[in-house]
C-alpha cells in the first residue's frame, strides 16, 4: 500500500470537517431525552476556552516520532475512568508521582527517555458492552461515566444528563490546570516530604532480587543527593479516549497552524468497540492532527489493520499513530505476529504498544471485576518477545494504574487475594495496578527493556 507523500497543509482532509462524524453511524453514544439542552449545552461549549495549545500536540508528536524510531518509550496510565469526586491535589499528586516512579525505571533502564502520557483531565466515558442492567432487580441504564450519568443506581442517576458535560469540561480543567502548575517541578515536589519520593511504596517484595534492592537504594541516592530543585523537571501530556463524540466536536477548533485539533487534550485514542472503518469515530479522527492511538484486539485482521492504518494516517507522519495492542495472554503469540507483518509490509510509521490489562479482565467468585497480576506480567514479556522475533520494537505500555493502595488486581508482591479485593476497590469500572503493582511490574519488565535497546544498537553485555 502507498502512503501519500503530500497534503500536510490539511488538503487531504478536505471532505472532513469537525461535524462530518455526523454522516455516520456512532457506536457507544449516550440516548438524551432532551435534545434542544444537549444542543444549548454543546453551543456552550464551543465558547468555551481550550485546554490546550496546538503547539504542545505538535510538540507531543515529536517526542513520539523519537519513540517510534526507537528512541524513547511511551508510559500511558492512569484510571479507568476518573470521576469527578477525585479531583483534588493530592490524588492527583499521587497519580503523577507513580507515572514519575515509573518513567525514572524505565529511563533507568533503557537510557533513553521516556514520554509520561496520562489518562487525566478528561477521561470522564467508557463504553459499555451492553446498554442496561439489572441492579436489586431494576433494570437501569449503564453508567457509561461521569460524562453521561452518575454510578448511583437509580433511574434519576442513570439518565444521560447534558450538564454532566459542562461539569466534566470544568472538571477537566481544574485537573489541568493542577498538573500545569507542578510542570517543571522536582519530582519531590509531589509529596509532603523528601522521603515521600523514595519508592518504599513497594513494599516487601516477596522474591529477594539483589538487582532490585541495588536499584531501589540507587533511586533512593538520587533523591537524596541532588541539591533541592535540580532533579529532572516534570514533562507529562494529557489524553483521553475520544468517545462521546458531539462533546469532542464541540472542543475541536484551528491550531496556531490553521489545521484542526482537538483542543481539549494532547492525544486522543479509539477503543476497540469504536474503530470501525464506516464508522464516525474513524472519520473524526481522521481529520483532527493531535497524534491519536488505537486499541487493537484479537479479532483485527491484517487488511483491516492495514486500512485503518491509511486511514488514519495516509501520509505515514511519524509520531501520529500509536497502535495499542490487546489480546490477553493466551492470544497474544497468534494475534500479534500476522499483525506486525501487515504493518512492516506496508512501511508503515507507527508505535506499537502493550495494552495488558483488558484482555486478561475476570470475575472473581464474588462477582468482582479483576486481573491477574501473573497474566498482566505475562502478556507484557510475550509482546517484548513477539516484536524481537519479528524485527520489530515494542515502544510502549498502556496501563490502568493508579498512585493510591487500591486492592483491584490480584497477586503481585503484595499477595492480595479474592477475599482481599473488597478491602480497597474503588474502581467505577475496570480494575487498576495499585502503586506498587504498577512499580513492580515496570522492574519486573526491566530487563526486556534493557535488551530491547541492546539488541537495537548491537551491544552486549545484557
Amino acid at each position: 500500500m502507498r502512503f501519500v507523500t503530500s497534503g500536510l497543509d490539511g488538503s487531504l482532509h478536505k471532505h472532513w470537517w469537525p461535524s462530518s462524524w455526523r454522516m455516520k453511524v456512532a457506536a457507544q453514544q449516550p440516548e438524551y431525552e432532551d435534545a434542544n439542552a444537549l444542543n444549548a449545552v454543546l453551543a456552550r461549549l464551543r465558547q468555551m476556552a481550550p485546554f490546550v495549545r496546538s503547539s504542545e500536540c505538535i510538540q507531543l508528536k515529536y517526542l513520539l516520532a523519537h519513540v517510534a524510531q526507537g528512541r524513547g518509550f511511551l508510559l500511558h496510565g492512569g484510571d479507568c475512568v476518573e470521576r469527578f469526586s477525585d479531583i483534588h491535589p493530592p490524588e492527583l499528586n499521587r497519580k503523577v508521582r507513580v507515572l514519575a516512579q515509573m518513567g525514572l525505571l524505565i529511563q533507568h533502564a533503557t537510557q533513553q527517555p521516556v514520554v509520561h502520557l496520562a489518562r487525566m483531565a478528561g477521561q470522564f466515558a467508557m463504553p459499555r458492552s451492553q446498554g442496561m442492567e439489572v441492579l436489586n432487580g431494576v433494570q437501569l441504564p449503564v453508567y457509561r461515566g461521569d460524562l453521561v450519568n452518575d454510578v448511583v443506581a437509580t433511574p434519576q442517576a442513570r439518565r444521560s444528563d447534558p450538564d454532566r458535560l459542562l461539569r466534566a469540561y470544568l472538571c477537566s480543567a481544574t485537573v489541568m490546570n493542577h498538573v500545569r502548575s507542578i510542570q517543571g517541578k522536582s519530582l519531590a515536589s509531589l509529596g509532603p516530604s523528601a522521603e515521600d519520593w523514595r519508592l518504599d511504596v513497594l513494599g516487601e517484595l516477596t522474591h529477594q532480587d539483589t538487582d532490585y534492592r541495588q536499584l531501589i537504594q540507587q533511586l533512593s541516592d538520587i533523591q537524596q543527593m541532588t541539591p533541592p530543585g535540580a532533579h529532572e523537571p516534570l514533562e507529562l501530556f494529557m489524553s483521553h479516549e475520544g468517545l462521546h463524540l458531539a462533546y469532542e466536536e464541540s472542543l475541536t477548533g484551528a491550531g496556531a497552524d490553521g489545521l484542526p485539533y482537538n483542543l481539549s487534550t494532547h492525544y486522543l485514542w479509539l477503543g476497540e468497540w469504536t474503530r470501525q472503518l464506516d464508522g464516525a469515530h474513524i472519520e473524526y479522527f481522521r481529520g483532527i492532527h493531535n497524534p491519536i492511538g488505537v486499541k487493537i484486539g484479537p479479532d483485527c485482521e491484517p487488511d483491516e489493520l492495514e486500512e485503518l492504518v491509511w486511514m488514519l494516517n495516509p501520509t505515514n507522519e511519524p509520531g501520529r499513530l500509536t497502535l495499542i495492542t490487546r489480546f490477553g495472554k493466551d492470544r497474544i503469540a497468534s494475534s500479534l505476529p500476522p499483525l506486525i507483518q501487515a504493518v512492516r509490509q506496508m512501511g508503515a510509521e507507527v508505535i506499537w504498544s502493550c495494552d495488558p490489562m483488558h484482555g486478561n479482565g475476570l470475575v472473581s467468585s464474588q462477582g468482582i471485576k479483576t486481573c491477574r497480576f501473573e497474566s498482566i506480567l505475562s502478556e507484557v514479556r510475550s509482546a517484548f518477545e513477539i516484536h524481537d522475533a519479528e524485527g520489530s520494537h515494542l515502544g510502549g505500555l498502556h496501563l490502568e494504574c493508579t498512585g493510591s493502595e487500591v486492592t483491584e488486581c490480584l497477586g503481585g508482591s503484595a499477595g492480595i487475594t479474592e477475599e482481599e479485593l473488597t478491602t480497597q476497590y474503588t474502581t467505577a469500572c475496570d480494575p487498576r495496578l495499585n502503586a506498587s503493582q504498577a512499580l513492580e511490574l515496570v522492574f519486573l519488565v526491566s530487563d526486556c527493556l534493557r535488551r530491547q535497546v541492546f539488541r537495537k544498537y548491537g551491544l552486549r553485555g545484557c
